[in-house]
């Protein structure tokens, strides 16, 4: 026959083992939120499926920097009075405008 000290350690055991068994299972939930957290983002990191972060600043980085030389080109055809140089800043000036057109194809085809 058991005695009462063998009795009370059978109860603990019967309570950590219930306690482990609710630790996993909470484990468990918070390891799927955590999977369904990283499945969200990697979703919505998948909107432009051909162009990465750094890609898409790059990007707006290149494409700002032409509209300034536009703009800068534009300013100065007006003050420029040789007509080499003239045609040179015009020619500068067709180039960024061409190149900002082909910027603008490719974003509208790869950018979503």
């Amino acid at each position: 026959m058991p005695n009462d000290n063998q009795n009370n350690n059978n109860g603990n055991n019967n309570s950590v083992n219930n306690k482990s068994d609710n630790n996993q299972s909470n484990n468990t939930e918070n390891s799927n939120a955590c999977n369904n957290n990283s499945n969200n983002q990697n979703n919505n990191n998948n909107s432009n499926p051909g162009l990465t972060n750094h890609e898409l600043l790059e990007l707006h980085e290149l494409f700002s920097s032409e509209i300034i030389g536009v703009k800068k080109d534009q300013t100065n055809i007006s003050m420029v009075q040789n007509e080499e140089l003239k045609n040179f800043v015009q020619e500068s000036l067709n180039t960024r405008k061409n190149t900002i057109q082909q910027m603008q194809n490719f974003i509208n085809q790869h950018v979503k």
